[in-house]
């Protein structure tokens, strides 16, 4: 729980950054499609509506906008339960 808070609070930085013009575009595709990926576990999404009044409004925002990533990372590694 501790680290993901951590991951969140340095993507809401970068967040901040690239609102306010400050972070390159090709930066910032690579933390939100990260944070996608972060967002689609079920874990992540329970810790987040616990904590999410920790960080500022228009993080909530742009969290509670995220499309669903479907755990992208799993499909990326190609874990599946036939896997020994």
């Amino acid at each position: 729980t501790m680290l993901y808070l951590c991951v969140l609070k340095n993507i809401e930085e970068a967040e901040y950054h690239y609102r306010h013009k400050r972070l390159d575009s090709e930066i910032w595709s690579g933390l939100k499609n990260q944070m996608t990926d972060f967002h689609s576990f079920k874990a992540s999404k329970i810790v987040w509506n616990k904590r999410k009044h920790h960080f500022s409004e228009p993080f909530q925002t742009f969290v509670e906008q995220l499309p669903d990533g479907n755990d992208k990372v799993f499909e990326m590694i190609n874990i599946n339960e036939n896997t020994k």
